[in-house]
């Protein structure tokens, strides 16, 4: 009987605790924000990952365009990877999912998607919803 009960509590508290992440605040950035609606082709980014141990690295990339879909996020940005260290070593790694996307000091994004199948220096950004 005690280890239904203790098995219940449990349960109860694992419930408790994915409704909490269900109603966590939304994302609300502090740096400033450039809107989908402003980026265009050609412009140059700046991409913020941790490529050796804790430090932060920021590598150059360029944005190629708007891929608009049918699935939420509507729409996300193609992104070609122009730093020749990131380059050499495989480019957009599973790892760097969520690094923020820049052009000029603006935060644009984060990396959402790369390629394991083709080229890896190129990926997509899930833009910020504004």
């Amino acid at each position: 009987m005690k280890k239904k009960i203790t098995v219940f509590i449990l349960m109860l508290i694992m419930t408790a605790i994915m409704a909490a992440d269900a109603v966590a605040a939304p994302f609300v950035p502090t740096d400033p924000i450039l809107p989908l609606s402003k980026v265009k082709p050609g412009m140059k980014a700046e991409i913020r990952t941790v490529l050796h141990g804790n430090k932060i690295t920021p590598f150059s990339a360029t944005l190629i365009g708007i891929v608009p879909r049918k699935t939420s996020p509507k729409n996300l940005i193609l992104i070609r990877v122009d730093d020749k260290y990131v380059r050499a070593n495989g480019g957009i790694a599973a790892g760097m999912s969520g690094s923020p996307v820049y052009v000029k000091g603006k935060l644009v994004g984060a990396i959402g998607y790369g390629w394991s199948f083709g080229d890896n220096n190129l990926g997509l950004v899930t833009p910020l919803r504004k």
